[in-house]
């Protein structure tokens, strides 16, 4: 028996690190979970910005209050930028304003958001402050939702009493269960080795047949998985094609008539006696038709080009691109748009340097721009201007279409781009020109993004790769 204890006690003296080390994880596991709970819950990412204000101390004293650190002796909360935003208790709210950028732990907390939890020993002048040799600081970075930035950083000092107490009772305990465990095994050892010689053929027996037993429904399984999963991709294919195959047919299906409609309207609109003997009630009805019939037309053509880009039909030749002609024309085609809304188009790039050429695509990039200033002069209203500049931007191009029209909101905004969706529901549109402009600029090796203000207006920028082949482009109109 002594020696069973003098192996227990050998045996946990050497694996007393690891259990210090267990019960701190433990404990920086909960802490960072609950911490990061009930920031959630109180306060918000802008609660973290200093200094604060009385409404934003008020929660941030529920939030620290809430925590209910055992043994708490000092709490400090920093921003983003490690400077103390908050500290408790009230005597510690000297400190704040201070930075503790330069605690190293502090400094991994911000990045690379890496909680810490470790006992210290603390100096003589903290010892005087906070009346003990020991403490157990915890060092919690905080984040909101599924945002991987840090907000700010809670730093707990608290008493190591309780921890103490788990880690001896945890050295206690694994000493009574490896001691008893020694002198059972030792009891059983005789008898196990004794019955062992006995029952491993029959053990052997009985596995190998149930192995070969589990192979087989493991293989049966497997085949019926495989059966299943295939029927359900070429399911999958065969409702995406269905799908793809009625959107093309109904389009093309619905060019004919339109296509029959509108050469109707211009042969009657070309006609001064057709209109003068039908009438100004007839005219205005007819005005209408062709009003609509120029909407439809333009929902069956995006209807076209979202099927013909969903099913990788359509074709985007990307070369070195005049992107200054390309909107050039786009703006010309809406200048008469523009003056009968009463409102000012204009383009504006460095006449004085040659404009590089982008890698695109000349018909896709026309309608893109045709797209973002049709939207621009379709939201702004009469008296209003679009402005359109090209910005050339190291090893790309950039340009902007920017408005002062009715602008968004964030969630319109996080709605923008999303297949049919609309900003103003009473003025006309398909929702899909943003979102195949999006798409193509995107297929040609760029991007595109908006900023938008309520009431002030929108700018939409388009960047595109700069060509390094043929190089610039020669002078061309003014729009």
């Amino acid at each position: 028996m002594v020696a069973f204890l003098v192996i227990g006690y050998v045996v946990v003296s050497a694996v007393r690190p690891a259990i210090e080390n267990f019960t701190i994880e433990q404990e920086e596991a909960s802490t960072v979970v609950f911490v990061n709970r009930y920031a959630g819950q109180i306060l918000t990412a802008k609660d973290f910005e200093y200094p604060l204000t009385s409404e934003q101390k008020e929660r941030m004293v529920l939030f620290v209050n809430t925590l209910s650190i055992r043994g708490s002796l000092r709490i400090f909360v920093t921003d983003a930028a490690g400077t103390v935003i908050y500290a408790q208790p009230e005597e510690g709210q000297g400190v704040v304003g201070s930075s503790l950028a330069d605690n190293p732990d502090v400094a991994a907390a911000l990045e690379p958001r890496r909680a810490t939890a470790r006992f210290k020993t603390v100096s003589s002048q903290e010892q005087e402050i906070l009346g003990v040799k020991e403490v157990f600081v915890q060092i919690v970075p905080i984040t909101f939702g599924t945002s991987y930035e840090v907000s700010g950083v809670v730093y707990s000092i608290s008493r190591v009493g309780l921890l103490e107490t788990q880690i001896n009772a945890a050295e206690e305990n694994m000493v009574v269960r490896i001691v008893g465990g020694l002198s059972f095994l030792y009891a059983l050892l005789f008898i196990i080795v004794w019955r062992a010689s006995r029952t491993i053929r029959s053990q052997s027996n009985t596995l190998e047949s149930y192995a070969r037993t589990l192979e087989q429904r493991v293989v049966e399984r497997t085949k019926k998985l495989e059966e299943s999963t295939e029927r359900q991709i070429a399911q999958a294919k065969e409702l995406a094609r269905l799908k793809d195959e009625f959107v093309f047919i109904a389009a093309h299906e619905l060019k004919a008539p339109i296509t029959h409609l509108r050469w109707t309207l211009a042969e009657y609109f070309s006609s001064a006696d057709a209109q003068e003997k039908a009438g100004p009630s007839v005219r205005n009805v007819m005005q209408v038709i062709q009003k609509a019939s120029d909407s439809l037309t333009n929902l069956v053509t995006d209807l076209l080009s979202v099927a013909r880009l969903e099913s990788g039909t359509i074709k985007i030749s990307v070369h070195p691109t005049d992107l200054v002609s390309v909107i050039q024309d786009a703006v010309l085609q809406f200048k008469g748009e523009a003056e009968k809304n009463k409102m000012r188009l204009e383009l504006r790039y460095d006449t004085s340097k040659k404009s590089p050429f982008v890698l695109g695509d000349s018909e896709r990039l026309k309608e893109v721009f045709s797209n973002l200033i049709a939207n621009a002069i379709k939201f702004t209203p009469e008296g209003g201007r679009v402005d359109v500049t090209v910005t050339h931007m190291g090893n790309v191009l950039e340009a902007q279409v920017k408005d002062t029209g009715i602008g968004m909101d964030k969630e319109e905004l996080s709605k923008l781009f999303t297949k049919f969706w609309r900003a103003n529901v009473n003025i006309e549109g398909t929702g899909l020109g943003l979102w195949l402009s999006k798409e193509l600029v995107t297929r040609m090796g760029g991007e595109i993004s908006v900023e938008s203000t309520k009431g002030i207006g929108s700018t939409f920028t388009v960047r595109l790769p700069v060509a390094k082949e043929n190089g610039v482009r020669s002078e061309g109109r003014k729009a």
